[in-house]
Formats: C-alpha cells, sequence, structure tokens
C-alpha cells in the first residue's frame, strides 16, 4: 500500500508539475489544468524518445535528465515571476469561483480515488490489457538486464511502439518492483487525469451556457461522472478499460489541443501564441499513440469547418481578423486532406476489407455503390453509441439552438457522418490502416459532455419548463431514458449490451490479476532462482504467466498444451526432453462477468479452466512421483518441476 501511494504521487507529479511551473513561469493561467498536463506529458516523452535515440534508457539516466528539466523550469519560474504581468484572476469574485472549481474537483478525484480503492483495476482476463503489460515487461527485462535498447532506435520510434511502455518500465525498475504489482497506482493516476482532464474541459466550455457558476461546476461534474460511466465501448467504460493504455495518456493532449485551437479561432490575438503547443502536442501523441494524432487532426479540422461555415453568417458577429484566420486554417487542413488523399491513391495499396465484419459494401444499399466501403454501423460503431448515443443525437436536434452556440459540439457530433460513414474518409483510412480500428473515430462524438450540458440546462430552467411545458417534460422524459440506457437491462431476450456498468464492478480479484496472483508471483520467483525453458500449461493460465512474467503475448486462441495434447500428453511426457520444464495444473476457475457473456469479446467460459486438463492427469502424476516434483500447491493449483523419463 505505501508504494503505490508513493507511485502515485510521483508519477502524478512528473505528468502535472513541470508544465505547471512552466505556465506559472510565463503568466498563463487559462486551461491550468489541461496544459500542464500537455505540456509535462509532451516533454516526459520526447526525453525519453531522446533516451532512446541515445541508447540510454536506464532509470538513473531518466532521473537524471528529467530533474534537470524540473531545475532548469524552476530558474525560469525566479527569473520571470517579476517581469511578466499577472494574469491571474483579479476579482475577488472570480477568485472564489476558481476556488469552488478547484474543491469540486478534488471531490471528484477524492470519490474516485475511493472507488478505485474498492474495485480494483481492471485487469480481467484475457482483456487486451494483458497485451499491454507483456509489452511494458518486455520493457521491463531489458532494463534489468541491461539492454539499453535495439540497435536502431530510429526503427523502434518508427515501429508504432509506445514510449509509455519504456516510461511504464522504468518507474517499476525505479522501485524494484514487477510492473504488475504498480498496476492499481498507474491506472489510478491515468483514469483520474482522464476525467479530470474532462471536467475542466466542460468548465471552459460552459461558461458561456450558465450565468450561474454553480451550475457550470454541476454540468461538469456530471459530464466527468457520464464519461465514466457511458464513455467506451460495448461493455466496456474507456476511463476502466484503457487505463493502463498509451491511448489513455493521449486523450487529455486532445482536449488540450481543442482548447487551444479554439481559443485561437474565437479569442483575441494575444491567444495565437499559445498555437505553436499543438504541433508539439501532436508529435506527443505519434510517440505515445498515433491513432490520438489522427482523431486530434479530425476533431480540429472539424471545429474550424464548423467556425467557417459560421463565418459567413452576418449574424455571426465574428471580427475580420478571426475571420481571416478560420478561413486560413481551413485553407491548411484541406490542403492537409487533398496531400493525404493524392498520397494514398498514388503510393499505397487498399487493405483487404472484404472479410470482416468491421466494414461493410455499399452495395447493401444500392447496386450503384458496389465496392465502396463503409464502416459497419450495427457492429464496433454501434457497440460505441449505443442507445445512449442515439438518445442524445436525438436531443441534440431536439436542443439545437443551445448545441450550435458550441463549434466543438457541432463538429462532434458530425464526426461519424465525416469519417468512418463517408466513403471517401474510408477508403483512404484503408489505404494506411486496418479496417478493425476505422471505428474508433466514434471516440470523438461527445456524447457525456452533450448529455450533462443539455440536462443541467433543463434543470436550470424551471421557468421555462413551466412556458413550454411540452418541450420541457420531453427533456425530462429524455433525462430518465438515458439514465434507464446506463442499466445493463434485459427484456424481451434484448440485453443492453451497449452498459458500460459491467466494466465497473470489481473483476480484478475475482477475474482479473489477482485471480492468480500468488501462481504468478511464485513463477517468478522460480524464473529467478533457476532456469525455467517452458512451462505446461493450459491456454488462460499460460497467457497470463507469459505476459505478466516474460513479457510475452501468447495467442491463447490457438490452444496450449492443455488440451491441446490431451490424447498423447502420457506419450509424450515420457518420451520428451523434460528438462528445464515446469507443469502448471490450474483448476481455479472463475465465475464468468457480464462483460464475458455479452460483449462478444472472447468466449463465456473462457476462464474455465478445470475443463481443459484430462480427467487422469492427477492419477498419472501420483505414479510418476519422481518425474513430477511438487514445488508448491494451494488452492486448486498445482505447480510441479518436471523431470526426463528414464530410457
Amino acid at each position: 500500500m505505501r508504494i503505490h501511494l508513493l507511485v502515485t504521487l510521483i508519477v502524478a507529479i512528473y505528468v502535472l508539475l513541470p508544465g505547471y511551473m512552466l505556465l506559472m513561469a510565463t503568466g498563463q493561467r487559462r486551461h491550468i489544468f489541461l496544459l500542464s498536463y500537455a505540456i509535462s506529458i509532451s516533454t516526459l516523452v520526447l526525453c525519453l524518445a531522446l533516451f532512446l535515440m541515445l541508447q540510454e534508457t536506464n532509470g538513473l539516466w531518466f532521473i537524471f535528465l528529467y530533474s534537470v528539466i524540473l531545475v532548469l523550469t524552476t530558474i525560469v519560474v525566479w527569473y520571470f515571476q517579476k517581469r511578466i504581468p499577472d494574469r491571474s484572476i483579479t476579482t475577488t469574485q472570480s477568485k472564489l469561483q476558481n476556488r469552488k472549481a478547484v474543491i469540486c474537483c478534488l471531490i471528484l478525484i477524492l470519490f474516485y480515488s475511493v472507488y478505485h480503492s474498492v474495485v480494483g483495476p481492471y485487469t480481467e482476463i484475457p482483456s487486451d490489457f494483458w497485451k499491454h503489460l507483456a509489452r511494458v515487461a518486455i520493457e521491463h527485462r531489458l532494463l534489468i538486464d541491461g539492454d539499453n535498447g535495439p540497435t536502431s532506435p530510429l526503427v523502434y520510434l518508427s515501429s508504432g511502439s509506445s514510449l509509455i511502455y519504456v516510461a511504464l518500465a522504468l518507474v517499476a525498475h525505479i522501485f524494484a518492483v514487477d510492473p504488475l504489482d504498480l498496476v492499481p497506482a498507474i491506472t489510478l493516476v491515468t483514469s483520474s487525469i482522464f476525467l479530470t482532464s474532462v471536467y475542466w474541459f466542460c468548465i471552459s466550455l460552459f461558461g458561456r451556457y450558465f450565468s450561474d457558476t454553480r451550475w457550470v461546476l454541476i454540468a461538469a461534474s456530471l459530464a466527468s461522472i457520464l464519461t465514466l460511466v457511458s464513455f467506451g465501448t460495448a461493455t466496456f467504460s474507456y476511463a476502466r478499460y484503457y487505463a493502463y493504455f498509451p491511448t489513455i495518456f493521449c486523450f487529455p493532449l486532445v482536449y488540450a489541443s481543442i482548447v487551444i485551437f479554439s481559443d485561437f479561432l474565437e479569442l483575441p490575438q494575444e491567444h495565437r501564441r499559445l498555437l505553436f503547443l499543438v504541433p508539439l502536442f501532436l508529435v506527443a501523441m505519434v510517440l505515445i499513440h498515433r491513432q490520438e494524432a489522427l482523431l486530434t487532426i479530425i476533431i480540429l479540422g472539424g471545429v474550424c469547418l464548423v467556425r467557417s461555415i459560421r463565418s459567413f453568417s452576418p449574424s455571426s458577429h465574428i471580427s475580420r481578423i478571426l475571420v481571416i484566420r478560420t478561413r486560413a486554417s481551413l485553407c491548411f487542413f484541406l490542403s492537409l486532406f487533398a496531400i493525404i488523399v493524392f498520397h494514398a491513391f498514388t503510393t499505397r495499396e487498399l487493405a483487404d476489407w472484404h472479410n470482416t465484419p468491421h466494414v461493410i459494401d455499399l452495395s447493401q444499399l444500392t447496386s450503384l455503390l458496389s465496392g465502396v466501403p463503409i464502416d459497419n454501423p450495427t457492429f464496433r460503431l454501434w457497440d460505441t453509441v449505443g442507445i445512449f448515443g442515439l438518445l442524445v443525437f436525438a436531443w441534440s436536434a431536439l436542443n439545437w439552438k443551445i448545441i450550435y452556440q458550441t463549434d466543438y459540439l457541432v463538429a462532434g457530433l458530425l464526426v461519424p457522418f465525416f469519417t468512418s460513414l463517408n466513403p471517401l474518409y474510408t477508403t483512404v483510412f484503408l489505404h494506411y490502416e486496418d479496417p478493425t480500428i476505422l471505428w474508433r473515430t466514434a471516440y470523438l462524438i461527445p456524447f457525456p459532455i452533450i448529455a450533462a450540458l443539455l440536462t443541467c440546462h433543463t434543470l436550470s430552467s424551471k421557468s421555462q419548463i413551466k412556458k413550454r411545458i411540452l418541450k420541457g417534460y420531453l427533456n425530462i422524459l429524455v433525462i430518465v431514458s438515458l439514465f434507464i440506457s446506463l442499466i445493463p437491462w434485459s427484456f424481451q431476450g434484448y440485453y443492453n449490451r451497449t452498459s458500460r456498468v459491467p466494466s465497473l464492478m470489481p473483476v480484478h480479484k475475482f477475474n482479473g490479476a489477482a485471480l492468480w496472483m500468488d501462481l504468478t508471483t511464485f513463477v517468478r520467483s522460480i524464473e529467478s532462482s533457476r532456469p525455467v525453458r517452458r512451462i505446461l500449461t493450459d491456454e488462460m493460465t499460460k497467457f497470463v504467466l507469459y505476459a505478466a512474467n516474460r513479457g510475452e503475448i501468447w495467442w491463447w486462441p490457438q490452444h496450449e498444451y492443455f488440451p491441446k495434447h490431451n490424447q498423447i500428453y502420457k506419450e509424450d511426457f515420457t518420451q520428451s526432453d523434460l528438462t528445464d520444464t515446469l507443469l502448471v495444473v490450474n483448476r481455479r476457475d472463475a465465475t464468468p462477468t457480464e462483460s464475458a457473456k455479452h460483449a462478444g469479446h472472447w468466449p463465456v467460459q473462457v476462464l474455465n479452466v478445470s475443463r481443459h486438463y484430462p480427467e487422469d492427469l492427477s492419477a498419472f502424476l501420483s505414479t510418476h512421483k519422481n518425474n513430477f516434483e511438487l514445488l508448491w500447491e494451494f488452492n486448486k493449483i498445482s505447480v510441479y518441476q518436471m523431470s526426463t523419463f528414464d530410457e
């Protein structure tokens, strides 16, 4: 527990403090949280890229160089603190409002921290968490072995591997623990920062809608809560499922880029000075998880397009300088898109999309569009939008005058129609990426933010409800329907599989890493004290052991020794070289979760591992005790040291 608290504190400081100090030095107070995180994580990642280029990835070098950055930032603060005009909030009322916003944010973090400590991190077996853990374990093993990295760092940086894996491995190496042991602390920091970034992003967004600051705080808090319980895909909450993934490190950078670019298009000329940070954030996102760099470009282009259309309206009252700035930006995005389209069709091959459920042929609608692909709206796109998203779409249409006030909200709602459901975008995308990830632009649709805004706008306008009874009560009906859509209900054989609630339930102890943690720890100690050439066990146990201890991603659907060799295991054991081989017999099953039952990401009985072993295995092991030394046994799990049978 102590090390978890220490790691949580140190990681939070590293990803927030450097940027915060730099902003204080320059007198920048606007969007302080988003920019503090974005600058800090970008600096950290760029430093790690430099380490890799120098083939110096050990922990001491990391601490030294990043400490130098902190010292230099401190010097900048000290030097400029009396030379930069104080742009901080000056009025007593504004200071009080800002203090209330901070207190409200701290309360949200406190409640989420308590929740996280109770339910634990999301480590359900065999979710993608284990693949990312394996990649961190690879980097951790290299650090332990004193390997400073690949012989060609440029190849590594261009391979798509995330530098976040290196960073997480460095944290574990510095504290001399295994990466798996730090998962609770790391996931608490990442998910808390993600939800906090949503909160502060909404604080800046909702100011134009509410004259009463209390409603701004309530709406921003509600947006964070709705992001936790509604944002994600299938039964998986984004903040839970992705908490150990590189992508969650990037999403606050998306929000930071949006607020900077929106200020550039909407506010006076002095805000132009922050625009240079957007390319910096994009580079950082490419090094962490390039998907978010694409999402950022898409949403910024969408905001620019909406703003440009608005600029042609005489009633918009946009100043001439802002009109020029907006249209120049639109020309930039259109030129960029034209270059990408030209490059795609002249130098790239179209990916094969005919044999995947993620993409469909528009010939299903009309034969005139045969061979034209779009994202399958009934597959992962539906898993992401869900009933909640459809209701928000309909509610936004009902309250379009409110949504139209903000370029970002309009652009966000239009995202699927310009991307995954747009044949041109789909075709260009399939020249660069796999069709299985085409749907992910749906993460840009701000359903939780819009739902929070319209809910609070409805509840804060009681007089309007009385004047317009029909629309007022219709809004109330939508709010109730939204709440119902978040619940994993079942009706007439239909299960609401787009509810994220199942992933909010505790899975760590009974279906995740803690399920076989004792086995993982024991095997890790064995492998550190003696050579272990291979481990014979069932497919799921091997998947976990190899990911956690060896940094290897075992493709479990191809099956493992059990049940693959159940019919011939006796002959194989007696005739094979069993030197340095462990036999793990794992009959500790787990009850399927609601995600396993309904998400469709893995078989329901995947953790019913006892079914994989032959019925006569125990009798065979008892008969040949000299060849199977029992090393450890506890709660239906046994580990044996195997030895070769005599000729």
